[in-house]
């Protein structure tokens, strides 16, 4: 018997294949949860036409239990927490300045590791896709800084979990709110060692698309991570055994501008029930916009705004006070700089032109049938005159007033 009238046969997404399909899929985040839940392997991650990865059932396999609707998180939705706490904060630590913002989940997986526990982050694999890893060393650690505007795939991961908790180690994920909804979902209990920390998310793009957009630019050469933050603040950057290989302002990349104008997200992301100020994680974590520099004695870089959801978010939070500066906040101003504490990213209104599109000319060839490249050529002529020294500036404006007086 399916819970919720959980399961039905469909092959909307999936061409000439038909399917158990275990919720809406534009609500379905790609969490995994059914997949990590199924002891029949019945179920496979797989990508629909557009590169967004989906549970797929296998009908022949699946035996009807139930269980992986009753661990989706659209179907059981975890306890939301409204923020009782908010901070500034960044590390001191030059090593530290690599982050994207002020280093609170680096500094956070540090303290986990410094108690033989295991952290569980993002990175790039040797194909160069985005999945989900465990560090349990200081080195490793290293490998999940800055921000990654994409999909990352889970996995396996909510059993590696499962099975470390079970021993008594501690453990610590930092994922969008969607996947930590499917975590919560997937053990249907709280464990006393795991701690979530979640991230103010935009959304996440298929990775097909990231892919499909480096080898265009890179001209097929083979890109193995891609970095969107750090010294280089809001460019693509795109390396090749470490060697950097491609990089341009994020308002001038076809895909960072069709990330930041809301064009590329996964269907669900535009629904999403965790862009809100109640959150699913213990702990959240966002680039803290428009803080009054004095806040924080002037510092230059860019602070971290850490909301504190629960009591182990506020014990987390302890365990770092001594090694950053920081200061406490009000939730308002954390809200006034990061709209999606409020309301999930607005679709672009090309976006159904960009799917149809897609699906006959890939991602750059989608992109041009969009407004996309008009707006790249604004920010382009933008950049270019706030590059002009200022001086300069100043007189070539004093001399056309001049010439424009003269013919008055």
């Amino acid at each position: 018997m399916f819970p919720f009238g959980g399961i039905t046969s469909k092959n909307r997404f999936f061409k000439g294949v038909s399917s158990l399909i275990i919720c809406e899929l534009d609500k379905c985040s790609g969490c995994c949860a059914c997949y990590n839940a199924c002891k029949h392997q019945a179920i496979t991650m797989t990508e629909d036409q557009w590169g967004c990865i989906y549970p797929l059932v296998d009908e022949k396999h699946c035996t009807r239990c139930g269980v992986c609707a009753e661990v989706c998180p659209e179907h059981n939705r975890p306890n939301l927490n409204t923020p009782v706490k908010c901070y500034a904060m960044y590390s001191p630590y030059k090593k530290d300045m690599a982050s994207s913002s002020g280093g609170a989940a680096t500094v956070l997986g540090r303290c986990v590791i410094q108690k033989n526990g295991v952290v569980f982050g993002t990175v790039y694999d040797k194909e160069g896709t985005l999945v989900y890893n465990s560090a349990k060393t200081e080195p490793e650690l290293e490998q999940f800084r800055g921000s990654k505007y994409v999909y990352a795939y889970l996995g396996r991961t909510y059993q590696q979990i499962h099975e470390l908790l079970s021993n008594g180690v501690t453990c610590l994920i930092v994922a969008t709110p969607c996947h930590i909804a499917g975590l919560r979902a997937f053990f249907r209990k709280d464990w006393p060692n795991l701690y979530t920390l979640d991230l103010i998310c935009h959304g996440t793009p298929p990775m097909r698309y990231l892919r499909q957009h480096t080898e265009n630019v890179t001209h097929s050469r083979r890109v193995n991570r891609v970095t969107f933050r750090g010294i280089n603040n809001y460019y693509l950057s795109a390396y090749e055994r470490n060697k950097k290989i491609y990089s341009k302002r994020g308002d001038e990349d076809a895909y960072f501008s069709a990330f930041m104008n809301g064009l590329t997200f996964r269907e669900n992301c535009y629904q999403c029930p965790y862009a809100q100020i109640q959150r699913v994680g213990d702990l959240t974590i966002g680039d803290f916009w428009g803080l009054d520099k004095d806040t924080l004695d002037g510092y230059p870089g860019k602070p971290s705004v850490i909301l504190v959801n629960t009591e182990k978010g506020d014990r987390m939070l302890s365990w770092i006070e001594d090694v950053v500066v920081m200061k406490q906040s009000v939730v308002d101003k954390a809200i006034q700089g990061n709209s999606q504490l409020i309301a999930p990213t607005t679709r672009h209104p090309h976006r159904e032109v960009f799917r149809s599109s897609y699906l006959q000319n890939g991602f750059s060839g989608a992109i041009r049938d969009t407004d996309i490249p008009d707006k790249m050529r604004v920010a382009k002529m933008r950049n270019m005159i706030i590059r002009v020294p200022r001086y300069i500036r100043n007189r070539r404006i004093k001399r056309k007033i001049q010439t424009f007086m003269r013919q008055e």
